[in-house]
């Protein structure tokens, strides 16, 4: 029996251990000089600033650095945002924007609010493309006023975790669907053709759009292309199923090919 009590304290004891290399692994921060800090865990302030924790045990030494200071933030990815993210992927929209602010609160400067405030403005643009196609055409300028302004009160928070460009494109979006005058970002050519065929699609210009999308299909590969091109073809062929040109069941059957 003290064998047993023996052995449970000591599983006990190494479960309140800091796991060393996990944590200096996955948590660490860039330095505006360049240089990369690690450490077992990571705190922040309201106003940015980060609390590092050195040193190991309960009393580590912690080392605090200013808003300012740093380029970079990167911890493992918190329970919470996994489950947006699963909402997201299950289409509960409504859900997912509700439960996006509390998230925000708690991990803007961990790395992960350029995520947060990513998947909040997306499914707003999703609820609000619904309602453009129930012809509340208001609710839908409502919703998508809001998403830009998600976006675009985010790129704080994305510049430290690496998605600046990808809330770029959506605040380029966002402004699309609201009929302003958009400009393509520099050096992201299929991201361009795409924009352009969106904004020919808002016209009324369909076939035009449709050769938009087309030259993304087919100037870029799966690699060169990423994701954008994915969505090109499956912009392409919703466009052409809506013409009614037969030409949307090859690229169709093409595009499960590739993907």
């Amino acid at each position: 029996m003290k064998k047993q009590l023996s052995l449970l304290c000591l599983t006990a004891l190494l479960l309140l251990i800091p796991g060393e290399a996990w944590a200096q692994k996955d948590c660490w921060i860039q330095l505006r000089s360049g240089k990369t800090v690690k450490g077992y865990s990571i705190k922040a302030r309201p106003d940015g600033t980060l609390i590092l924790k050195t040193g190991k045990g309960r009393r580590g030494a912690t080392r605090t650095i200013g808003r300012g200071s740093y380029k970079q933030v990167h911890t493992p990815k918190p329970p919470t945002v996994a489950a947006l993210e699963r909402l997201d992927q299950a289409r509960n929209y409504d859900e997912l924007v509700a439960k996006t602010d509390a998230a925000l609160k708690k991990y803007r400067w961990l790395g992960w609010g350029g995520l947060i405030v990513y998947l909040k403005g997306k499914a707003l643009m999703r609820l609000g493309k619904a309602l453009e196609k129930k012809g509340s055409a208001a609710e839908a300028k409502a919703k998508y006023k809001l998403a830009k302004k998600v976006f675009t009160d985010g790129k704080p928070y994305a510049k430290i975790d690496g998605r600046a460009k990808l809330l770029g494109r959506a605040v380029q979006e966002a402004k699309l669907a609201l009929n302003e005058r958009v400009k393509p970002l520099p050096g992201i050519s299929p991201f361009k053709f795409k924009l352009k065929g969106q904004f020919l699609e808002k016209q009324g210009k369909k076939r035009e759009a449709a050769l938009e999308y087309l030259k993304v299909v087919l100037l870029y590969d799966v690699d060169k292309g990423g994701f954008q091109r994915k969505e090109c073809y499956g912009l392409l062929v919703a466009l052409l199923k809506e013409l009614g040109d037969l030409r949307h069941r090859q690229f169709k059957a093409q595009m499960r090919k590739e993907y």
